[in-house]
């Protein structure tokens, strides 16, 4: 099977990048989420990534005229703590409160969410900002600010809510001196 969701061992893999070329039934996810140990969610587009995580599953749920989402899904076995949840770039960022945060440089995609940013809340009052450069420090201050006064659009008033600012970083690696493997992995992070 082709598409965004992949089985490594323990671990399901999900790319919102190749999402139009998903292929999988909502009872496979379903089924291979609950056999996982842990989600790794990597970056491409928060809002677009959150939409995606919303989607209603068609899932047969006995009693319920409520259809969940691999979110829903995500969030419950994650809060009981019998899945580990791994997020890179936008994967860190629907990981928090609100994906509000990913408006710092554009807010297509604004639209198609409704306006409502409420991310999967695994981290409760914290909002992450991935990428982060010491020339966005004002933004951040200025956004924090404005999420725990209820003055983001959006955004519900949340007054205990930080912003967790991740630098950019890059790996990289400095080879044995016969070039035969790695022996060690370093980052490289703006200053």
């Amino acid at each position: 099977r082709t598409g965004p969701w992949h089985r490594y061992r323990c671990c399901l893999f999900f790319s919102s990048s190749s999402a139009s070329d998903f292929n999988y039934t909502d009872t496979d996810i379903a089924s291979l989420l609950e056999s996982a140990s842990g989600v790794f969610v990597e970056g491409g587009e928060s809002l677009p990534l959150l939409k995606s995580l919303r989607r209603p599953l068609q899932l047969a749920v006995k009693g319920s005229g409520h259809s969940p989402s691999f979110g829903d899904l995500l969030r419950s076995r994650v809060r009981s703590r019998n899945l580990a949840f791994i997020g890179v770039s936008a994967g860190s960022v629907v990981a928090g409160e609100t994906v509000s945060v990913a408006l710092f440089g554009s807010d297509r995609g604004a639209d198609e969410l409704g306006w409502n940013f409420t991310a999967l809340q695994l981290v409760p009052g914290c909002a992450f900002f991935p990428h982060f450069l010491p020339e966005d420090e004002a933004w951040v201050q200025k956004y924090a600010h404005k999420l725990r006064n209820g003055l983001s659009v959006g955004d519900k008033l949340c007054p205990d809510c930080g912003v967790m600012a991740l630098l950019q970083c890059q790996p990289w690696g400095f080879e044995q001196a016969s070039g035969a493997s790695l022996s060690r992995l370093d980052y490289l992070c703006a200053s």
